[in-house]
């Protein structure tokens, strides 16, 4: 009886170790790029690269409780083709009317993930903020995720 009961704990080990080893589903990828230290310029442009099209992505934004404004405008760029380039802009709402930030973080840190307007169909997505501000302060990173992250 001890022989079957530990071939048995053995079997089960190698199958779980063996689950454990199969190729990870093709779940949308994340891709963030970091900001600079001294702010996001109004003219430079975030690229973020994807290994695989997102079904259900949503924009993620990283933040300090440094930033100075309630909302953040961004316009998010997919090109298709040579042709095609499909624009969306955004409105983020990071805090509310009382100051309270939106969004998960602890300490001064704070992330908010919305989902985009349309699907990501490209394998790269061009962000850059459309603020009234030459250098825009108190962001991190900006990315993209899978909707619920």
């Amino acid at each position: 009886m001890t022989e079957r009961l530990s071939t048995a704990i053995c079997a089960t080990v190698i199958a779980i170790a063996a689950v454990g080893c199969s190729e990870p589903s093709r779940a949308p990828q994340s891709g963030f790029s970091h900001l600079p230290d001294y702010g996001w310029a109004y003219g430079d442009t975030v690229v973020i690269r994807l290994d695989t099209s997102a079904d259900a992505p949503a924009l993620a934004v990283r933040h300090t409780d440094e930033y100075p404004y309630r909302n953040l405008w961004l316009e998010i760029s997919q090109e298709l083709d040579s042709a095609t380039t499909l624009r969306d802009t955004v409105n983020i709402e990071l805090c509310n009317a009382y100051g309270r930030w939106h969004g998960n973080g602890f300490g001064g840190s704070y992330q908010i993930a919305f989902p985009l307007p349309r699907a990501v169909s490209a394998q790269e997505v061009n962000i850059r903020h459309i603020m009234r501000v030459d250098t825009l302060r108190g962001l991190t990173d900006v990315g993209i995720v899978p909707l619920g992250s």
